[in-house]
């Protein structure tokens, strides 16, 4: 009896649980058949917005999710991200002709966007091309016990923007998507944004960009025929050096430095052929790095700068090299020019070092005499002592050619590093201190 009992309470209640289900699946039909009556059947009142008709435009919210950023493209001047759209707004239209009674168990149902009211929305500065935003794979919600409608859109954005590559690869990028209710005024459609700022929350990550900032608004400008809403979303991205520094910096300057050991690299082991080589390793470097680059005049990247400029030192090298090449294999019969000879003592400080020599004998002489100065040669009683105080002139030395060149190679081997170091700290400098 109490089995009987138990198994009859089982039936009543599955019973009720049926019965509810059913109940509720009746009504979603019922409101489904009401949204079919009331826009499909009338195509027309489709293209309506669905305001509540007291005059006052429809506010459409729109809040942005980021997934990834799938590339930024500074040669093309473009930027590719996955996102989704978060549109809400209420739909008056539903909400006053769908029958009260039959919500009354149902929070909300699911329909395709295309047989309800969505608004018309356009990437304006999208690089494909001005379509309207939809998608068949991404359902609207609708809850009828106050007619808010919910559109979550997943779409991949290509949008055009101008990248500033003046301090890469230590560069800032920010690009905006700017939206537009195409051929709605600000008397019908509102666009709204709730928050200042994107959702980061499902973001992935990348390992070339990190998102430094992002910002969401909404402003009113003219279109020609009517002032209508637009809705700017912008975002800020930082480059990730490393590997750029890694794989193009750091060898440019190591090729800089090297360029300067062209003037020690003795005559006889192909001084000239190690010069042309670096010539041409400094413009393969700049073809890869216009690479990276767009093909703007302006503004310009200060890495595509520094090796123009670092082209052309070697370039300078190389034609200098030639010439002193051709002194170290002058004939030893020609007499250096006074001139070089005076050039050569005063980068090796010789007259420094002569004028130096004098004034140490002078101070000697001084010395000896007490502080008495008198004519050189005398002491203070004006005998002759010149054989106990006075140095014997050294023999002039006369200067080769070899010689000349050996010195050369010393003075444009110390003057390239120093100038090369010293551009190298202006271009560089200011990048490090952009990251």
């Amino acid at each position: 009896m109490i089995h009987l009992r138990n198994a009859l309470c089982c039936l009543i209640l599955l019973a009720l649980f049926v019965g509810a289900h059913t109940y509720e699946r009746n009504d979603v039909t019922n409101i489904l058949y009401e949204m079919d009556t009331i826009y499909n059947k009338n195509k027309d009142l489709r293209t309506v917005v669905p305001n509540d008709g007291y005059g006052d435009p429809l506010n459409v919210t729109m809040t942005m999710f980021i997934y990834s950023i799938n590339g930024f493209y500074a040669v093309s001047g473009q930027m590719e991200i996955a996102v989704s759209l978060n549109l809400v707004w209420y739909d008056y239209n539903l909400y006053k002709k769908i029958n009260s009674s039959s919500i009354k168990n149902v929070s909300y149902v699911t329909v395709f966007y295309s047989r309800i009211w969505t608004p018309n929305f356009v990437l304006l500065n999208d690089v494909q091309s001005v379509e309207r935003i939809n998608s068949e794979s991404y359902y609207v919600t609708y809850s009828p016990k106050d007619g808010k409608v919910t559109w979550n859109p997943r779409i991949i954005l290509k949008g055009s923007c101008s990248p500033n590559m003046t301090y890469f690869p230590f560069d800032r990028q920010e690009c905006s998507f700017i939206f537009s209710a195409w051929e709605h005024d600000t008397s019908q459609i509102k666009l709204v944004t709730p928050v200042s700022s994107w959702d980061t929350s499902m973001y992935e990550g990348n390992g070339v960009w990190e998102i430094t900032e992002t910002k969401s608004e909404t402003y009113v400008e003219s279109s020609g025929q009517f002032d209508s809403y637009y809705a700017k979303f912008n975002i800020a991205i930082k480059r990730q050096p490393l590997f750029v520094l890694v794989n193009l910096v750091l060898p440019i300057l190591l090729l800089a430095a090297l360029t300067g050991f062209c003037f020690l690299v003795p005559v006889s082991d192909g001084r000239i052929t190690y010069c042309i080589t670096c010539f041409l390793t400094f413009v393969f470097l700049l073809q890869t790095v216009e690479q990276f680059l767009p093909r703007t005049s302006y503004p310009l990247s200060m890495l595509a700068i520094y090796v123009v400029l670092m082209m052309l030192f070697s370039a300078v090298v190389s034609i200098i090299t030639v010439f002193t090449m051709r002194l170290h294999l002058a004939p030893s019969k020609e007499k250096v020019p006074k001139w070089l000879q005076f050039f050569l003592k005063t980068i090796k400080c010789q007259i420094c070092r002569e004028y130096r020599a004098k004034r140490e004998q002078y101070e000697r002489e001084k010395l000896q005499t007490n502080g008495k100065v008198t004519f050189a040669g005398q002491d203070k009683y004006g005998i002759s002592n010149s054989h106990l105080y006075e140095i014997p002139p050294e023999p002039v030395k006369e200067v080769d050619w070899p010689e000349v060149a050996r010195s050369l190679d010393i003075f444009f081997f110390v003057l390239f590093l120093g100038v090369q170091g010293v551009f190298s700290f202006f271009f560089l400098v200011p990048l490090g201190t952009s990251a």
